[in-house]
């Protein structure tokens, strides 16, 4: 599937649209860089890690192809629950037979695949911030139905870093 028709797909109201999942709150000690890297054929690599040079270096030991970065996002905070929504929305996405793990099959330029995966990461992000603020409001609520009231609540972090 071409990267277009895929942005298209995920921007229509037809969409199986972005992945759904809850956020793990144990997590939350990560500052890492969520990547896409490029191989051949149009095959592209999703992952985390905390040094992105020396990741491109591992993977290449092992691939007789020449690997590219096509984009790292540095992020701080539910950085796993990022990749894996990342995967589980190409995943829903794309045809049977365009990913194996955590490597997906995009038709397109390497721009376009850059601009689709900032897209994706940066919605995935924007939306899970919402959430868990919907959330951690909607249980301050409940709680001061009651009489209780937290001072300080559990702060869940997920943020783009500089």
């Amino acid at each position: 599937m071409k990267v277009s028709q895929l942005i298209n797909n995920l921007q229509t109201k037809d969409s199986k649209g972005y992945a759904d999942l809850t956020p793990n709150n144990n997590a939350l000690d990560h500052i890492k860089m969520i990547y896409i890297v490029k191989r051949s054929h149009g095959w592209y690599k999703i992952g985390v890690t905390k040094n992105i040079e020396n990741r491109i270096a591992q993977m290449q030991s092992y691939s007789p192809e020449k690997l590219s970065l096509v984009d790292a996002i540095p992020l701080e905070g539910l950085v796993y629950f990022v990749e894996r929504a990342v995967l589980n929305t190409l995943k829903n996405n794309l045809p049977v037979n365009s990913t194996s793990g955590e490597w997906v099959k995009l038709q397109g330029d390497v721009e376009d695949v850059h601009d689709m995966f900032n897209l994706v990461v940066r919605t995935i992000v924007n939306s899970t911030r919402r959430s868990i603020r919907a959330e951690n409001q909607r249980k301050a609520k409940l709680l001061a139905t009651y009489g209780i009231n937290l001072e300080q609540q559990p702060e869940v972090r997920i943020a783009f870093k500089k």
